[in-house]
């Protein structure tokens, strides 16, 4: 078969998979707002937004608030983590670094629980002021709005922290040295000079953690109370049966959902466009005074503290024998015994296996169709295309998991000619397809990443030397692109194996995963079991993380990022 043949049969078959598997879903679901027995109407989104259905604007609201001030608060945040660990070489960085990116591996779910476990009521630290300072401790502790963004902030500050860091060694050095020689002093030289360089990756991050608190369901399911918000109002709206107004208020959602992707995408296209400089090659940043370095150090320990507690304390909780911490700051008794449990008891351990199954299965099918996605955009048939179909094809990746979990549900919950007139909802498949719609991109990205970096004449030279077109890809493109394929497999695998949103939707008893049985636990009130499950999943975060960077370095190819 000839080259182009070959490209234009692959491209065939992907678009046939995206296309039933993840376009068809979100278009059926999208339609089925819109139909009734009379034909086609909008009926539904004009009941949408009556009287009669306030919630849905007041959650409309509070999802947009709460997702604004994490936006100021992250992007504050993550900046000061940024420039204080660039400011200056010292032995524990690396550390540092690992401890401020931390809250990006936990799972959400974990997260929440963790920070209601330190801030919530009854929490530690509400416990502690309460104590040294004699006052109740409602007037420390972590509730409702406040307890919401706070969550979003401590997990998605990390995003600009990340895109802060990668700018900021991309500065130009000697721009920082011609502002000294003129004269300009350590303030106005990051006002005027350094700032303006880390505006697009701020800009950037503020995007990405928009989309992702508007998506957030955990924080607003343990938090908001009787506090509406989109996510969680679909999940209600959905348990009450009106499965035609989940869909609208899902649309809703998707729709702002998309906006704030496609402003991300624009902002770091013209990010990359001016990452250009030559380093900052070791330099101190941006030459603080002595004084004023060591107040941001400080500060960014305390920083570096607080986000670690939440860790330790999940540990801690694991540790503690059922009914030991009740009104005592600490548990009054350790045990392994929810360990051991966990690791003895088959059905115990069933959800970690499960959850392991069908995060494995949305590796796979993320790997396949991201690789040979990223593959058709950047050197196959779909390269002329690519600055239309990249974000189409990683748009998924707006999609919130309560929106997939409605769509999919619309979609696959009666028989299908497309589906062999099988129901899937109910199924142990829907999950893997639920998990791979929304990761998949992870993928794509992180594979186009690495083969930006590989020169088209090396392909040019694998074929002239007879190699056809499958022996030049497994034999000279796949190892050099091993390293991003294993960036986004790795990503792909920590967002499965922690997915709550669309899990709670989607799951029966028979694939429960580690998220619904940590809940199930926390709702027993049996606390050392969901901490035991809680570390079990941030372990195997961990573990799996280590044994990329190992494969990864082993194969010593080029590396990819996840990038937009």
């Amino acid at each position: 078969m000839k080259r182009p043949a070959a490209g234009f049969l692959l491209a065939a078959i992907l678009f046939a998979l995206l296309g039933l598997f993840v376009f068809f879903p979100v278009a059926y679901g999208m339609l089925g707002t819109l139909r009734s027995p009379d034909g086609i109407t909008f009926a539904i989104y004009q009941e949408l937004f009556n009287d009669g259905l306030g919630s849905t604007v007041t959650a409309t609201l509070n999802s947009v608030y709460a997702s604004l001030l994490t936006v100021v608060f992250g992007a504050i945040l993550g900046t000061l983590l940024a420039v204080g660990l660039s400011m200056k070489r010292f032995r524990f960085r690396r550390l540092a670094t690992s401890v401020a990116v931390l809250p990006v591996a936990m799972p959400p779910l974990v997260g929440v629980i963790a920070i209601l476990f330190v801030f919530g009521e009854g929490g530690f630290v509400p416990r502690v002021m309460a104590e040294l300072f004699q006052v109740p401790q409602e007037l420390f502790a972590l509730t409702g709005f406040a307890g919401i963004v706070a969550v979003h902030v401590y997990a998605f500050h990390v995003y600009t922290f990340l895109l802060v860091s990668s700018a900021l060694e991309g500065i130009d050095g000697s721009t920082l040295e011609a502002a000294a020689i003129l004269g300009a002093g350590p303030g106005r030289t990051f006002f005027a000079v350094v700032l303006p360089e880390l505006l697009p990756s701020i800009v950037g991050a503020g995007s990405l953690t928009f989309m992702s608190s508007m998506a957030s369901f955990s924080a607003p399911f343990l938090f908001g109370g009787g506090m509406p918000f989109l996510t969680t109002l679909i999940y209600s709206t959905k348990l009450n049966g009106d499965l035609q107004l989940a869909g609208a208020q899902s649309t809703l959602l998707l729709l702002v959902s998309v906006l704030f992707f496609i402003l991300l995408t624009v902002s770091t296209r013209k990010q990359r466009k001016r990452a250009e400089g030559k380093g900052l090659s070791g330099r101190r940043l941006p030459g603080f005074s002595t004084v004023a370095e060591r107040a941001i150090t400080s500060v960014v320990l305390v920083l570096l503290a607080l986000e670690m507690l939440p860790v330790l304390t999940i540990v801690v909780i694991s540790l503690a024998r059922e009914g030991s911490w009740t009104f005592q700051l600490l548990p009054g008794e350790y045990t392994f015994e929810n360990y051991l449990r966990l690791f003895g008891d088959r059905t115990v351990f069933e959800p970690i296996l499960h959850s392991l199954s069908m995060s494995g299965l949305a590796v796979v099918a993320s790997v396949l169709i991201g690789t040979g996605a990223a593959f058709l955009l950047v050197k196959g048939a779909l390269r002329r295309f690519r600055n239309i179909l990249d974000p189409v094809f990683s748009g998924t990746f707006a999609i919130p998991g309560t929106v997939v979990a409605i769509f999919l549900i619309v979609t696959f919950g009666a028989p299908l000619t497309v589906t062999g007139g099988a129901v899937l909802v109910g199924t142990f498949w829907i999950l893997p397809l639920a998990y791979f719609i929304r990761t998949y991109p992870f993928v794509l990205r992180s594979a186009s990443s690495a083969l930006d970096g590989i020169d088209q004449s090396t392909v040019e030279a694998a074929s002239m030397f007879g190699s056809g077109p499958w022996s030049s890809f497994r034999l000279v493109i796949l190892p050099m692109m091993f390293g991003g394929i294993m960036s986004g497999a790795l990503l792909v695998l920590i967002t499965s194996l922690g997915e709550f949103p669309s899990s709670i939707l989607l799951y029966t008893h028979s694939n429960r995963p580690i998220s619904i049985e940590i809940l199930s636990q926390l709702r027993g009130y049996n606390f050392g079991s969901a901490g035991a499950y809680s570390v079990a999943l941030l372990g195997l975060v961990l573990l799996f993380s280590f044994v990329s960077r190992v494969l990864s370095g082993a194969k010593k190819g080029k590396g990819g990022s996840f990038t937009f």
